[in-house]
């Protein structure tokens, strides 16, 4: 039966273990206007690097 691997760099950046839904709690509380936009009006985030490319519209078309 497949079993999944540990998750090292979870457990690093702090996703995961006792406080972890503390830290992104806290995180979300000094990020009010991103916890609101992305959060509650489901906007996408925003890449800073990359905001000319990420602002075209997809050129797909299903047919």
């Amino acid at each position: 039966m497949p079993t999944p691997g540990a998750r090292y760099r979870d457990a690093h950046s702090g996703m995961s273990g006792p406080n972890a839904a503390m830290r992104r709690y806290l995180q979300s509380m000094m990020h009010p206007r991103w916890a609101y936009d992305v959060g509650l009006r489901g906007k996408p985030h925003d890449l800073a690097t990359s905001p000319p490319i990420a602002a075209k519209p997809l050129a797909w078309k299903i047919t």
